[in-house]
């Protein structure tokens, strides 16, 4: 998620620089504020009442729902909006997201129960729950490599669901409860995906450019591809994580810097 730049972030606003965590209050409360508590207690209810629209219902109860529940998409992309310019105006606070970014993803199930599209429809609470990890890796000291498990995790396990609903669906025509949760689950670790894509990628060029290295594109074309809502984000995390460590680990098994085909290497 790209945000405006603060002081010693990068001309993205993408990182807190790990001499900045180093420097934050390790006595910091777990969640970062009333706003983000908020908010993640909004999005968990939406998530609910999104689960029960897949289910039987009557027709009473779903218009109910369907209201309810995208109402509380505007709720929440105002409590996250809100979080975010207080939290770009905090001095105290070094990072500067933007609050735009942050809050249009909260009205993807709009997009979702407009079109049928199955995949949005948890991306917001993915969304909302790497906010509040940004906000809460921003306080504590120690947290520099807190993305990279996390995002590769959400890519393949979104994948794997995604894939599992596209079999599943051509088979038996349907969404069974146990694929409906399947789904549901998937969309939120995708939503997840390239907010934790985007802050380890960061991580990863100010290691590299901390050996003089630089990465191209900046990384951003892994951001790009770690965020298709397809089956092949699974093969797409695991190639991330595998060109991750062979760009930190220069002295590889298989390679080393000194090597000369390394030297023509782009550093994709």
């Amino acid at each position: 998620m790209a945000e405006s730049g603060g002081p010693t972030a990068g001309t993205d606003g993408g990182g807190t620089a790990e001499a900045d965590i180093a420097g934050s209050s390790g006595d910091a409360p777990l969640v970062p504020s009333r706003f983000v508590g908020t908010a993640l207690f909004v999005l968990f209810l939406q998530f609910a009442l999104i689960a029960s629209l897949l289910s039987p219902l009557p027709v009473p109860s779903v218009e109910v729902l369907s209201f309810s529940a995208l109402g509380l998409s505007f709720v929440a992309a105002l409590l996250v909006g809100a979080d975010a310019y207080r939290t770009d105006r905090d001095e105290t606070v070094d990072w500067s997201p933007n609050p735009f970014l942050w809050a249009i993803p909260m009205f993807f199930p709009l997009l979702g129960f407009g079109l049928g599209v199955g995949q949005t429809l948890g991306i917001p609470l993915g969304v909302g729950i790497a906010y509040a990890v940004r906000r809460f890796q921003t306080q504590r000291r120690g947290f520099e490599t807190l993305w990279q498990w996390p995002a590769v995790g959400a890519g393949v396990f979104s994948g794997a669901g995604f894939g599992i609903i596209s079999v599943a669906v051509t088979t038996s025509g349907g969404l069974t409860p146990s694929l409906v949760g399947v789904l549901l689950v998937a969309s939120v670790l995708f939503g997840f995906t390239t907010p934790a894509t985007y802050y380890d990628t960061q991580h990863v060029r100010r290691q590299l450019a901390a050996d003089g290295d630089d990465w191209l594109f900046r990384g951003y074309h892994w951001v790009v591809a770690m965020s298709l809502p397809l089956p092949l984000r699974s093969l797409v995390a695991l190639a991330y994580a595998l060109r991750r460590w062979m760009l930190l680990n220069p002295g590889g098994f298989f390679w080393s810097k000194a090597d000369p085909a390394e030297g023509d290497d782009d550093n994709s």
